[in-house]
């Protein structure tokens, strides 16, 4: 199941304060969002402006992972590829957590 259009669902991953940061690199372009207002512009699907029909999938390999007592690092490789299982292209993602509450929480995302 794709999350790509649940933004009740995608929210819930997200610490929703002005310090949350999300950078997206685009060919030689990056767009950076930051705060909670901007970033869930991004996500929200009647704030954007391309509604998203998900055309590719992706895998998740080689994480590593470092956890603290209230936050935590994951660095990991994402390979999309689209819905013939064709290799399109493979990032390095970095997120960064924070426990609030007791929950794990994104506050910034590349």
């Amino acid at each position: 199941m794709s999350l790509i259009n649940d933004f009740e669902q995608q929210k819930k991953s997200f610490k929703q304060d002005d310090f949350i940061t999300i950078l997206r690199i685009e060919g030689n372009n990056f767009r950076y969002h930051t705060g909670w207002d901007e970033v869930s512009k991004f996500y929200h699907p009647t704030e954007r402006t391309d509604k998203v029909t998900p055309s590719v999938f992706c895998s998740y390999e080689n994480y590593r992972i470092k956890v603290f007592p209230e936050s935590a690092l994951a660095i990991y490789d994402q390979s999309v590829y689209n819905l013939e299982s064709e290799f399109i292209k493979k990032y390095i993602c970095v997120r960064v957590l924070e426990k609030v509450e007791g929950e794990w929480k994104i506050i910034y995302s590349s």
